[in-house]
């Protein structure tokens, strides 16, 4: 005997429902507890983004201070450069020096501009400590006091830029030791620039290096920088350094 309609509907009605594939079920307990946690552990959450967020002013804080303080720095030097006696400037064609030094008044002057220079480059660091004392250096110079402008050199040499106002601090200080003939100091120097100076500026103070060497008649030695040289910048062409007889087997 066939079933009625009636009783057809209540067995469909009674029929267990299909479980849903593995993979739904487990991605909707995942939901639903990620959600649960969510829901009971909002304070936690919201005060590990607090964290979050505050480590990221923190850093961003850092930078822009950081920042700053390098503007502040430069411009202190910048100040400095603008009360400085200027020098004579028939001076750069060879005709009389810079200063005057029976001029009382000229060489105070630049005195007190040295010592405010070497006040700047107390404050500061790296690149702008380095200008700072370079400029002391100079000032010193010009003010005929020869042991303050060594040691001025020596500290914006050793002043750690790591870009282009270090290097030339440091090329600085070898041009000077060259001048004394204190050589060793001076080759040093350059080994050092040579073996931790990439790009343009490596490549200048590995010929800056040979060029020396050679001048000093230290032959082998120029040519075993100039090999390493070109181990170093295998790219490099350095018209200067061509027809020195300084390739292997020369």
């Amino acid at each position: 005997m066939a079933d009625t309609p009636e009783v057809e509907k209540a067995a469909e009605a009674t029929k267990p429902e299909t479980a849903p594939p593995p993979e739904e079920d487990i991605l909707f307990k995942i939901q639903t507890r990620l959600s649960d946690f969510v829901t009971d552990n909002a304070k936690y959450l919201g005060y590990l983004i607090g964290v979050v967020l505050l480590l990221a002013l923190g850093y961003g804080a850092w930078q822009s201070i950081r920042t700053s303080a390098l503007e502040d720095d430069f411009s202190a030097i910048a100040v400095i450069d603008h009360k400085m006696p200027k020098p004579n400037p028939l001076a750069a064609m060879g005709f009389g020096p810079a200063d005057d030094p029976s001029d009382a008044g000229r060489m105070k002057d630049l005195q007190t501009g040295a010592e405010l220079y070497e006040k700047a480059a107390d404050d500061a660091s790296g690149s702008a400590a380095a200008l700072a004392w370079s400029r002391a250096a100079d000032a010193w110079k010009r003010a005929g006091n020869e042991e303050k402008r060594m040691a001025a050199l020596e500290k914006a040499a050793n002043a750690g830029a790591p870009d282009a106002v270090g290097f030339a601090a440091r090329m600085s200080l070898v041009n000077v030791l060259l001048d004394k003939a204190e050589n060793d100091k001076a080759l040093q120097i350059l080994q050092e620039e040579s073996q931790k100076r990439e790009g343009v500026l490596g490549q200048e103070a590995y010929a800056t290096l040979i060029r020396t060497q050679l001048a000093l008649g230290k032959t082998e030695e120029a040519k075993t920088s100039f090999a390493a040289f070109k181990q170093k910048f295998p790219q490099a062409t350095r018209s200067d350094l061509e027809g020195l007889g300084l390739e292997s087997g020369s």
